[in-house]
């Protein structure tokens, strides 16, 4: 196989990303449809030793297996497996040699990543640092869905300044900040934007962030540093 070389000339490079867009929407489709198949074929292997070992100690057993084999199609549908195996080996080595060269541009366009965390404690502490890390001293929270959150109400109870439908925070607040919001329902309801970051909480343990791919290889680290789980990477 082997990357094939196209045309990107002018007015052509929109329709070869669609093409490509719906030709990953297929594979992906399909590798789900085929996930069972590699569990199918250890079942054969298997049974096949079973029944190497079972008549290895049994004469008889042996004699009893061998006309049963010989009345199936067994050697010959084994014999096409093994072939087809084979011929899948060699695709996938070269697929995955692609597949290297594949990831590393596509990590050039990522611009999000979702972090997980054993406890709300750590997941909000990983949003902290990840401020301080970039030197962002506020953070703007909108609710996600307006009228969901009573943004007076809030801003008084925890001493924020408020604008409009807008609540200014600090890393140092964001601690109360969060657990307010949790103790009322709207853990998954936490959406914060800062200069060139956004932080999403999927749910309490749960961070989705978007930002660019020189900040996201620094949060994986402090992920990793906090114990964290980075799930899309």
């Amino acid at each position: 196989m082997g990357v094939m070389e196209k045309n990107l000339g002018k007015g052509k490079l929109a329709n070869l990303v669609k093409e490509t867009e719906k030709n990953l929407f297929r594979a992906n489709r399909q590798l789900k449809e085929v996930s069972a198949l590699p569990k199918e074929i250890e079942s054969i292997f298997e049974n096949l030793a079973l029944f190497e070992e079972a008549s290895a100690k049994n004469q008889s057993l042996a004699k009893e297996l061998e006309a049963e084999i010989k009345s199936k199609k067994i050697v010959t549908q084994s014999r096409e497996l093994f072939n087809n195996i084979e011929k899948l080996k060699k695709e996938f080595d070269e697929f995955f040699e692609n597949e290297t060269r594949a990831r590393l541009f596509i990590e050039k366009h990522r611009t999000e990543r979702l972090y997980s965390f054993e406890t709300g404690v750590a997941a909000t502490k990983f949003v902290k640092q990840a401020m301080e890390s970039f030197s962002l001293k506020t953070a703007m929270f909108k609710p996600r869905f307006i009228g969901a959150i009573d943004i007076k109400k809030t801003a008084d109870d925890l001493t924020l300044k408020a604008e409009g439908n807008t609540l200014i925070l600090n890393p140092k607040n964001l601690k109360p900040f969060v657990e307010y919001l949790s103790s009322k329902g709207f853990a998954s309801n936490i959406s914060l934007e800062c200069d060139g970051l956004k932080f999403i909480w999927r749910d309490k343990k749960t961070i989705s962030i978007i930002a660019s791919q020189e900040r996201l290889f620094k949060l994986d680290r402090l992920c990793d540093v906090l114990e964290g789980k980075c799930l899309e990477k």
